[in-house]
């Protein structure tokens, strides 16, 4: 049975890899023609850089999740991580959402999708709720610019993932929040984040564990865009190689008059940041490197929790942020601040 099981996941994982992991493939696709658009609303964006065809991937709303102690992947497993409140840490591994693309998820009132795109190495997480309303989203098969471009089953709309807006349909031009997603490796959420719960999947009662096992994060051409603007839209871009200290390195910066906190380590592939105090001095915790500290007495952990303090779980906000490609990132923007 379990035999049969991983057989059949990777035969499904190829044509994943096929709608969006597999550059050569993409070549051969052909753009869309004017006659199956001919009835559709009109694109927001190059209609000559949508591939196609339409092909919908399944829709998942599962909600299956694990301690961390009872799954295991390798090391350098690509894992996200998305905290939702004190005691709600989630872990994604990429054996999901490479395999899917989009999973639907919620937690008390916060409803989300975990977006993600091998092609660009893209992990976003939209706030479903948008206008008052909640979507539900899969990926369509489109791809623009090589990136993936979701649709929402109640109004048909297609979305962009890295733009983070609507391209087409009702909610053109509608960009939903985001919150915020940290794509690490499986490493260092066991060593650092052992209480996270682990999405993990059953399918015909059967656990799927290490369905595939990619590389590191962490490659050179990965970068961190902070996202600034509206009408004119800047990218602050960060290197990886920027946070080479043993825990954290902590950089403050300004966006849009607010002091954004970015944080990382390279070589646990950790990159984020928050909006945070500007009267406030951040450190790095005395007591593990991988915390940092305010100068009111006050202990986070790098997903921007409280943990310890007289603020004790309070989550810092963040700014409309993602790691991706560097070649992605010019793809779809222009305009570039470079962190030195």
């Amino acid at each position: 049975m379990l035999q049969t099981l991983k057989n059949s996941l990777v035969i499904l994982l190829g044509i994943v890899i096929w709608s969006c992991e597999s550059s050569e493939t993409v070549q051969n696709r052909e753009t869309i023609s004017n006659e199956q658009i001919t009835h559709e609303p009109a694109w927001s964006i190059s209609e000559s850089k949508v591939l196609g065809p339409y092909n919908p991937f399944p829709l998942v709303t599962t909600a299956s999740f694990t301690p961390i102690n009872t799954v295991s992947y390798q090391d350098n497993h690509p894992t996200t991580l998305i905290s939702l409140g004190p005691t709600e840490l989630r872990a994604y591994p990429n054996s999901f959402i490479g395999l899917y693309e989009i999973i639907n998820n919620e937690y008390e009132n916060k409803k989300y999708a975990i977006t993600h795109c091998p092609q660009t190495s893209s992990t976003i997480a939209w706030d479903r709720t948008i206008n008052n309303n909640v979507v539900t989203l899969k990926a369509s098969g489109y791809l623009f610019n090589d990136n993936l471009m979701p649709i929402d089953i109640e109004t048909n709309s297609i979305w962009s993932q890295m733009l983070i807006r609507g391209v087409r349909g009702q909610y053109d031009y509608v960009s939903p929040n985001t919150f915020n997603v940290v794509e690490t490796d499986w490493k260092t959420v066991k060593e650092k984040f052992p209480t996270a719960k682990v999405y993990n999947e059953q399918v015909n009662n059967e656990v799927v564990e290490n369905i595939s096992s990619p590389g590191t994060t962490n490659r050179d051409y990965f970068r961190y865009g902070i996202i600034s603007g509206i009408a004119n839209v800047k990218i602050h871009i960060f290197k990886y190689d920027l946070f080479q200290e043993p825990g954290l390195t902590l950089l403050n910066t300004t966006i849009t008059g607010k002091k954004v906190l970015v944080l990382g380590n390279e070589e646990r592939n950790f990159v984020s940041s928050y909006y945070v105090d500007s009267k406030r001095i951040y450190s790095v915790s005395d007591e593990d490197s991988f915390l940092f500290k305010d100068n009111l007495g006050n202990v986070y952990n790098a997903m921007g929790l409280v943990v310890d303090g007289p603020e004790k779980n309070m989550q810092l906000d963040s700014p409309k942020a993602y790691t991706a490609a560097w070649q992605s990132w010019q793809d779809f923007y222009d305009d570039f601040v470079f962190f030195e």
